[in-house]
């Protein structure tokens, strides 16, 4: 994987430096600066390494697929394994201890292979030389935690270590583009609605805890709480009385950099049924004199949005919209209140 992700970091990097290296032209010419033979020389030579750069992402992207191909063999391979191992188990033609540690073996083999898969997905979705770093970053970092546990786990207490493997292969089974993201969080954004407006949150908990702005439901004396099947709850302030759809994941806004892609998800103005969704980068973090957090972002915020979802491409919450622009003077300067300033509220409810 170091190899493929080696290529696109170079590729990446040529092209972006052609593309400055363009627009620098386009201003040299508006100035009179250089004169017209240079220009065109030079304005070809800089099209042609783009062109050639974009050539090579692609060939990159295609061998990506390939890889996603074999790897999903693969996958098919090991779980034919488990099952063909269970079934001797079952026939008692293998013993417990021999059993446990086969299956863990087994078990391990299977997570590794859905990572790889994980990583492939979603450098195909990798768009420039931020995003990659970005991505090239979550996974390092969640394949070497998985790694020091695995290394870690001792294979005599077997079935501990199974649950360990399992618990693993569910946390990392995580969608890594878009349309599969926006799939597994929508479910859990709602349309709230009071006696006093309308906005949006998300579960936090399969307990029922919603988080939104306070903004949302200051004052109300009565809150619903409508979710992507259009069945509505009655909810209180602190809590809505409902534990059947999965929680968001809560990510670690710190790790957001600029440029990096996002999306929002929310019920703006009042339309309900499947969440609106838009999507943007993060142009900074900003910290208020009053120790508010902010991400800035070009993603669209739109009345009624207040209170979802801002999430990465791995579908993890990083931030909550909380403001938009509206004026003809400022355009696409949005702010989403960061969940690592919403952690400490998170936490007095959830106790983590």
């Amino acid at each position: 994987m170091k190899e493929i992700v080696d290529r696109l970091k170079n590729t990446f990097t040529e092209k972006e430096e052609s593309v400055k290296l363009l627009a620098n032209l386009e201003n040299l010419r508006a100035s009179a600066s250089i004169d017209d033979v240079k220009y065109r020389s030079y304005k070809s030579d800089y099209a042609q390494k783009i062109s050639t750069a974009n050539d090579e992402i692609s060939r990159i992207k295609s061998d990506i697929t390939s890889k996603l191909h074999t790897l999903k063999q693969q996958v098919n391979a090991t779980k034919t394994e488990l099952e063909n191992l269970r079934s001797e188990y079952n026939s008692g033609n293998l013993s417990s201890n021999s059993y446990k540690q086969s299956e863990n073996d087994l078990a391990v083999k299977l997570h590794a292979t859905k990572q790889k898969i994980f990583f492939c997905q979603a450098l195909l979705s990798a768009s420039s030389l931020d995003t990659l770093g970005s991505i090239n970053a979550q996974f390092t970092g969640s394949i070497s935690s998985a790694k020091q546990i695995f290394r870690k786990t001792p294979i005599i207490i077997g079935a501990l270590a199974l649950i360990v493997v399992i618990t693993l292969i569910v946390f990392f089974n995580r969608p890594a583009n878009w349309n599969d993201t926006i799939k597994a969080v929508a479910p859990s954004v709602v349309y709230i609605e009071t006696d006093n407006g309308t906005g949006s949150g998300f579960l936090l908990s399969s307990h029922g805890y919603l988080l939104t702005n306070y903004h949302v439901i200051d004052g109300a004396k009565t809150v619903s709480v409508t979710f992507i099947n259009n069945k509505s709850y009655d909810a209180k302030i602190v809590k809505v009385e409902k534990d059947k759809e999965d929680p968001v994941k809560i990510g670690n806004s710190a790790n957001m950099e600029p440029g990096n892609e996002v999306v929002a998800l929310g019920y703006p103005l009042g339309i309900m049924g499947y969440p609106a969704i838009t999507k943007g980068v993060v142009s900074r973090i900003l910290t208020f004199n009053n120790g508010n957090e902010y991400i800035q972002t070009d993603t669209a915020f739109n009345h009624g949005n207040s209170g979802g979802a801002l999430i990465n491409i791995l579908g993890e919450v990083v931030a909550i919209p909380t403001l938009a622009s509206g004026s003809a003077e400022v355009q696409n300067f949005n702010l989403a209140i960061t969940v690592n300033y919403a952690r400490p509220f998170i936490s007095e409810f959830l106790g983590r």
